[in-house]
């Protein structure tokens, strides 16, 4: 069965908390988020989220108000988590997120109150996260922690992956003008130019140290006209090195979208003369199409975008045609999009995470040569090559349709599993019924 048809049996709605701390990025809220969501809304459930840092949550979900200690968002209770939190009755599920604790008044407090209590781990694909999911760690409250780790087997606690994912993103890939809506939104200027041309649509979300120079030089190369959307937070230097890297040959329409104050020394430059020539705004574009005075359109265009909230990003990912991503959160949804997508996994000492990436590409059924160019993507030893691949990639006829093949092979495969979501549900009321 299809993990985004899948629908939670008729059951006790139980009161769930969910404590998440911001550590950097958007990583760790974006999963808890979602999390929450996909509770609430599959298994009705009374979700609080407790987090540590509003201000950034923000940025995922707009309507928070950070100032407040406790607000409602989509009907889930938003806690403030701070040092001096007034007391709350523990939830009958609890879920601390990536090892956070929560507060000791309240482990003092979960006796008599709390049936299950879990500790989400991070998403990895190695083999020996089967062996530790769902193992239980006695604690001294007497309230037994369970270890519970998100996968890609069936002997793991799965992927999130809410109910009707599948038929939100199809309906809204198949209509062309929720696309050209988008990208207006976004303030792409000739957006619907942009979609009857054959363009390469490609989305760039990365840490500072991803190869970024190299893409830019791939995507120059490419034969088809390229529009490369970039969040306003992320890599604030790139417009200044489109600009002396690809000499002129990239467009860079001003949408507002700065990162940094002009006395900042990150700050970003203003794009060349010939650049901003043929940035006209949205409206003025359009209308010039309507009269058939249309601007030809550049190479490569450069666009920043806001920082969405996540059902918007989703929409990203299913409109581009290659995603770069980062983490675990936007890893998952370019995985659930069917896009070919290229993953940069979360840096750690002594290079764990490539073992960790290893571990998944030996599950994911691409060529070896989308392989090798993830392997580049992550490794500064081989940064050289991934201008090379990745240039290949695009300008060989038929590369990049059997990339996509196989990123829906992986996706078809991967619903087959329970949700993350759905998994949580059968331990909690296993672990009820038992006790």
């Amino acid at each position: 069965m299809d993990a985004s048809t899948k629908h939670s049996a008729p059951g006790n709605k139980p009161h769930i908390d969910i404590f998440c701390r911001v550590v950097d990025n958007f990583g760790d809220i974006g999963v808890c988020w979602r999390l929450a969501r996909s509770l609430h809304l599959e298994w009705s459930a009374h979700v609080r989220l407790w987090v540590d840092d509003l201000t950034v949550f923000r940025q995922l979900a707009p309507a928070l108000q950070p100032e407040l200690d406790e607000q409602l968002v989509e009907d889930i209770r938003i806690i403030h988590w701070t040092d001096n939190q007034t007391a709350h009755t523990p939830a009958q599920l609890v879920i601390e997120a990536f090892a956070c604790d929560p507060p000791a008044q309240y482990i003092d407090a979960m006796p008599g109150h709390t049936k299950l209590w879990l500790n989400l781990e991070y998403l990895s694909a190695e083999s020996w996260t089967a062996g530790f999911h769902a193992q239980p760690s006695p604690q001294r409250n007497g309230v037994t922690k369970y270890f519970f780790f998100p996968g890609f087997s069936d002997q793991t606690g799965g992927l999130i992956g809410e109910a009707g994912l599948s038929e939100r993103r199809r309906s809204w890939m198949h209509s062309s003008t929720k696309k050209k809506q988008f990208l207006q939104r976004l303030g792409l200027p000739q957006a619907q130019a942009y979609l009857q041309a054959d363009t390469l649509f490609v989305s760039l979300f990365c840490y500072a140290s991803a190869p970024y120079r190299s893409l830019l030089h791939a995507l120059r190369k490419s034969r088809r006209p390229v529009v490369l959307l970039v969040p306003q937070s992320v890599l604030p230097q790139l417009e200044r090195d489109a600009t002396t890297q690809l000499h002129g040959a990239v467009s860079i329409p001003d949408t507002g979208m700065g990162n940094a104050p002009a006395s900042s020394p990150d700050a970003v430059p203003e794009a060349a003369p010939e650049a901003m020539a043929q940035a006209k705004s949205p409206a003025a574009t359009e209308d010039d199409a309507a009269q058939g005075q249309q601007t030809p359109l550049p190479g490569v265009t450069l666009l920043r975008i806001p920082f969405l909230p996540q059902d918007e990003y989703d929409q990203l990912l299913w409109l581009c045609d290659l995603n770069f991503v980062r983490g675990e959160d936007s890893f998952v949804r370019a995985i659930w999009s069917r896009k070919p997508f290229l993953w940069q996994i979360y840096e750690q000492s002594d290079d764990t995470h490539l073992k960790k990436l290893q571990a998944w590409l030996a599950l994911f059924p691409g060529h070896e040569e989308t392989k090798a160019m993830m392997r580049s993507w992550n490794s500064p030893s081989r940064h050289a090559y991934f201008t090379n691949q990745l240039t290949a990639l695009l300008n060989t006829p038929g590369q990049l349709d059997s990339w996509r093949r196989s990123c829906r092979t992986f996706a078809e495969n991967l619903s087959k599993n329970k949700t993350l979501s759905e998994s949580i549900r059968i331990f909690y009321e296993n672990t009820a019924n038992s006790g």
